[in-house]
């Protein structure tokens, strides 16, 4: 393999990974998991509390799957895995 020939799908993996990174962070500032245990969040409907449990997990997805792509940019940068 040549000098610096996967670093392009390397980048490419870690800029995958900071997306995830910002849209995990934007939607932790829009909502927190504690709210739903509050007597105010029982009293909306049923579409608005599935809206925001939705919301809410896909904050934890973006952000542990931002950790694992930044883990396999790491490992493509250094040559220990294939790019693909």
């Amino acid at each position: 393999m040549r000098l610096f020939s996967n670093w392009k799908s390397a980048f490419a993996r870690f800029f995958t990974a900071l997306t995830c990174m910002v849209f995990g962070v934007v939607l932790s500032t829009q909502v927190d998991a504690f709210k739903m245990l509050t007597d105010e969040f029982k009293s909306h409907s049923f579409l608005y509390k599935e809206t925001y449990l939705m919301l809410v997990l896909w904050q934890n997805i973006f952000l542990y799957v931002s950790g694992l792509i930044l883990g396999e940019s790491s490992l493509v940068a250094a040559g220990f895995s294939y790019r693909v």
